[in-house]
């Protein structure tokens, strides 16, 4: 197993994604897009489901299985 420590700041957010998902979003980055841009518009399961089959159906993100949870900090 790998561990880590550090600090989290107000404001911090982190994606934590299966692989699918992750290879996306940092292909997306890489190619110089702002993939959170695309997931902050994400509100429900409903929008989350149709971020994924649209770039599913793009050929932008492999069809496998989809899990992702973003972490904001608050406090």
């Amino acid at each position: 197993m790998l561990f880590s420590e550090g600090v989290l700041d107000k404001g911090d957010t982190l994606i934590l994604a299966t692989d699918a998902f992750s290879q996306w979003f940092l292909k997306t980055y890489e190619n110089g897009g702002k993939p959170w841009n695309l997931l902050s518009s994400v509100s429900n399961n409903e929008d989350f489901v149709n971020l994924v089959n649209r770039c599913r159906e793009s050929r932008k993100m492999r069809n496998d299985d989809v899990t992702t949870v973003v972490i904001v900090m608050d406090g």
